[in-house]
């Protein structure tokens, strides 16, 4: 910053003795003025362009939010935060990959998880391997909340309830092959946030009630297990959401 303000003040005692300048050789005291008028309309024009400079390039920075890293947002990682996704749906192969002993989903229908062709296969192989999964799905027989969330949604009641029961249908068939480590349960409360949580020790978090957006579409934080005043909330949340809800697979 010190240098920059040197160079501008360069720039202006230059320019007022290359007026002084011009003034001593030609004696013409109209020709020194324009002379120094021109310098000072370029020396404001250079203002303007660093300043609009300044400008697109913080605004170039705020349409890049996956990429924040240390230092731009070392606060944020030094309190857990670890990545944001412009959509949640960005994130679904992620999170499957980096389950190794626990996946845990809280969310409306997980149908974009199960829309994915790879989770099948995923789902076997994780769970032979030791990994339980635990899904969390709005229970169906909520008629007004299900009506609710699909209007906020911008769809039908029946579209939406059409969608939960068939993703509680599919896992039960999977279930079927997981030797008892795929369980699924249904919660009797307004959808608020999905939920992710990884291996007890990462949990990827996004809101509802965006108007007309499902929870897919919707901005996704992630935070690490290091951090105390984000991720054991949302854990202690999904606990309670679990300790509420009933077991259908």
């Amino acid at each position: 910053m010190w240098k920059r303000a040197w160079a501008w003040i360069a720039v202006c005692v230059s320019n007022v003795v290359a007026t002084f300048v011009v003034y001593g050789i030609t004696m013409n005291i109209w020709l020194s003025v324009l002379i120094g008028c021109c310098g000072g309309f370029c020396l404001l024009c250079g203002l303007l362009y660093c300043r609009t400079e300044k400008i697109h390039r913080t605004l170039t920075n705020l349409d890049k939010p996956s990429s924040l890293q240390p230092p731009q947002c070392c606060a944020l990682h030094r309190a857990g935060f670890s990545q944001v996704f412009e959509k949640a749906s960005q994130s679904l192969e992620l999170t499957l990959e980096l389950a190794s002993t626990r996946y845990s989903f809280l969310g409306v229908s997980a149908k974009a998880v199960l829309a994915n062709p790879d989770f099948p296969t995923l789902l076997k192989e994780k769970t032979k391997r030791g990994c339980s999964f635990q899904i969390l799905l709005l229970d169906p027989k909520q008629k007004r909340i299900v009506t609710e969330h699909a209007k906020q949604e911008g769809r039908t009641m029946d579209a939406l309830l059409y969608e939960i029961q068939q993703s509680i249908a599919d896992l039960k068939t999977l279930a079927e092959q997981c030797d008892g480590k795929l369980e699924v349960w249904t919660y009797a409360n307004p959808p608020l946030f999905r939920l992710v949580l990884i291996n007890n020790e990462r949990v990827f978090v996004n809101f509802y009630g965006a108007k007309e957006h499902m929870g897919v579409d919707t901005p996704q934080l992630v935070f690490l297990k290091s951090d105390v005043s984000f991720f054991i909330p949302f854990l202690g949340l999904y606990e309670r959401m679990l300790a509420g809800s009933t077991r259908v697979v």
